[in-house]
């Protein structure tokens, strides 16, 4: 039985890199760091120098597809657990095949199922299946991931495309979307949990509780403080700050 297992983290923001290392080192001692990477070209050369048992793969690296890393043909011989920002990325991978992922921000439970699950099957399954990497490189490749976005509600859970939102606000710990149908709505997410996943260059954050989405900007009134007025006639405060930094996002 496999007592030790050999782990290289490729991960691009190193709060995640350093909650990985926290994680490891509290939940699982019998896994050792053999390296990490930042990169695309940093982790080719680890994974093709380290003897590996997990790796923990951001899919998103500096814009760049970690799918990069398998070349044709050639099947990774350890466990593979991603990482994505993208709830929509991971709904559409489970679809696929019950694959290993972390979504941002990580949460511990999911952490400690995703690694059990992929020491249980380095048991069983050394390699990991070529096939469902050529599905996932194939899935990222014909539906963009920064286009949709996950919205879940106390009701339900929409895929909302993010062209449809008109903007997104903060009422306390909740979320609340507008979108160009007239309909509204209410995440149990907080703002600063969106802001994470959402790395459009579509929106702007006018206010530290509100976020809009520049296409639907009508105008902005400068009488009695600075206002956005957007295509829905909703108007919302621009914060002192945020104002001099909005003009220049405008005109750039």
């Amino acid at each position: 039985m496999k007592e030790n297992y050999k782990v290289v983290i490729v991960e691009d923001e190193i709060q995640n890199i350093e909650l990985l290392e926290y994680l490891i080192q509290k939940y699982f001692p019998e896994l050792t760091i053999v390296g990490i990477a930042q990169n695309i070209d940093e982790a080719d050369v680890l994974l093709n120098k380290k003897e590996v048992d997990i790796a923990f793969l951001d899919i998103t690296l500096h814009k760049r597809s970690v799918f990069e890393l398998f070349k044709e043909n050639i099947t990774p011989k350890y466990q593979i657990i991603f990482i994505t920002a993208y709830e929509y990325f991971a709904l559409e991978a489970i679809k696929i095949s019950p694959i290993d992922y972390l979504l941002k921000p990580i949460n511990t439970e999911d952490f400690i199922n995703a690694v059990n699950k992929a020491k249980e099957k380095s048991k069983t399954q050394p390699s990991f299946n070529q096939s469902m990497i050529t599905q996932l490189s194939n899935l990222m490749n014909t539906k963009p991931l920064e286009s949709k976005i996950v919205i879940s509600s106390n009701k339900e859970v929409q895929l909302v495309n993010l062209e449809d939102i008109i903007c997104f606000s903060s009422q306390r710990q909740y979320t609340i979307f507008l979108l160009i149908s007239g309909k509204e709505i209410v995440s149990s997410k907080n703002l600063g949990e969106y802001l994470k996943i959402i790395s459009s260059p579509l929106f702007f954050r006018i206010h530290k509780s509100h976020v809009i989405n520049i296409h639907h900007l009508s105008k902005i009134e400068k009488e009695n403080g600075n206002y956005c007025v957007l295509s829905n006639n909703k108007i919302l405060p621009i914060s002192q700050r945020k104002y001099k930094e909005l003009l220049q996002f405008l005109n750039h």
